[in-house]
This record gives structure tokens, sequence and C-alpha cells, in this order.
């Protein structure tokens, strides 16, 4: 396909799109999971809720998978491959497979049940007015 560049010109962008979403929604989970629990009950949430997060996230990883290689395909076609793109997607399949992970970590640990024992334990330890 002569003009199959445009169409990985537009996957890339997809995937820097999708690494910028889950950075910064990474980020404001983590700041809202902050208020609503503490850093102890938030660790062992995390355990608690690593394999299925880990699962949620394998979909997308492959997902993110494909798009790296198809922004490989468009360094090939525009001959910008070599040491720094090979060094450029590796960062970008490091980065972008670990925010996946803990954005899906984050989304289970918010809708367990950790949520309303936290506030049941902060309700509880609030003096009475």
């Amino acid at each position: 396909m002569q003009s199959s560049y445009i169409i990985d010109a537009f996957l890339t962008g997809t995937a820097w799109m999708m690494i910028a979403y889950l950075y910064f929604g990474s980020s404001a989970m983590i700041k809202e999971l902050d208020g609503l629990m503490s850093a102890g009950t938030l660790e062992v949430a995390i355990a608690e809720s690593f394999k299925l997060g880990a699962m949620l996230a394998l979909p997308f990883g492959v997902l993110f998978v494909f798009l790296l290689w198809r922004f490989y395909g468009l360094m090939i076609a525009t001959q910008t491959w070599g040491a720094g793109g090979l060094g450029l997607l590796i960062a970008l399949l490091l980065i972008g497979l670990t925010l996946i992970a803990l954005y899906a970590i984050l989304i289970c640990v918010r809708r367990s049940r950790f949520i309303t024992l936290s506030k049941q334990i902060n309700h509880e330890r609030e003096p009475a007015r």
C-alpha cells in the first residue's frame, strides 16, 4: 500500500495520546485515592487488586504493542530508524505498559471494598462534635 504511512502516522499519534491520557489519568486517580484512604490501606488494596488489574490490562497492552509496531513501520517508511529510534521504542514500550498496568490496578482499587472500609475507619476515628 503506497500511503500506509498516513495510517501509521495516525496510529502513532494514537499511541502518544494514549500515553498522555494514562499519565494524567493515573496521576489524578492517585491524588483521588490519597484523599480517600491512608497509604497503608492503599498498599494493601493495590496488592489485592494486582492480579485482576494485570488481567484487565493485558488486552490494552497488546493494543499498545500493536500501535508501537506501527510506529516502527512509520520510522522504517521515513528512514528514521536506528539506535535512537530503537531507544525511543523501548522507552515507549516500558512506559506505556507500566502506565496501562498501573491505571488498570488503580481502577480496580477505586472500585474495591477498601474504599468503603477506609471511609468507615476514617468516620470512626473522627471525634464527635
